[in-house]
């Protein structure tokens, strides 16, 4: 930090930025949402908000929306390092990183909302603790890919951390993203699988 362009190795910085950013977006998903959700659950908060005359998704939808708004607030922490490392890229790069990342948190909130609905407000932290190091260690997050076995090399693909933190890295490296459609298309299907498992406890709750 603080060294010369010349001296800074920006692969190192990049992988850094590109994980803390996958790592901001699963923590924020995961925990902020999940565990508040199970919380809201515990104290009678939902059952209040069912008397709401107002469409089901509503209250998912701003749980997303929040969990983005607070994610593009704490990455201009990680920005602010990255401009002391001499690592910032272009303002263009730097604008879609923070883009990807800001929609890429959807898929992390939509099990956060899983994990708060079906889990108690006591083991909803756990829980989302757990998966988090799951998805963090299966999908290059917080160790290299190349350490991990080649089946999960080969199923990598199918984890949203995975695809959020291709993009990120894909952008302020310049390096190869693969297809942007597949990455959008499968972080795209895992949101709605999990909204709508999570919208199915939501209907079935009892008042």
């Amino acid at each position: 930090m603080g060294q010369p362009h010349g001296h800074v190795n920006l692969h190192k910085v990049f992988h850094a930025f590109s994980a803390m950013v996958t790592f901001e977006s699963m923590s924020i998903g995961l925990f902020t949402v999940g565990v508040f959700v199970a919380m809201d659950r515990q104290n009678g908060v939902l059952r209040l908000k069912r008397l709401y005359p107002t469409p089901p998704g509503t209250y998912m939808v701003s749980k997303i929306l929040s969990a983005m708004a607070l994610l593009f607030l704490s990455l201009f922490l990680l920005s602010i390092l990255l401009l002391i490392a001499n690592g910032l890229p272009s303002v263009a790069a730097w604008v879609e990183t923070i883009f990807y990342a800001v929609i890429g948190v959807a898929p992390f909130a939509a099990i956060g909302l899983t994990i708060g609905l079906y889990a108690g407000a006591r083991a909803a932290g756990g829980i989302a603790n757990v998966v988090m190091l799951f998805l963090g260690f299966v999908s290059g997050v917080f160790i290299s890919m190349h350490s991990l076995p080649g089946f999960m090399q080969e199923i990598s693909m199918i984890w949203p951390s995975h695809q959020l933190y291709e993009l990120c890295y894909g952008v302020i490296s310049r390096a190869a993203q693969g297809c942007l459609l597949v990455h959008w298309a499968i972080l795209s299907s895992e949101t709605l699988i999990f909204a709508m498992i999570a919208l199915y406890k939501w209907q079935r709750m009892v008042l």
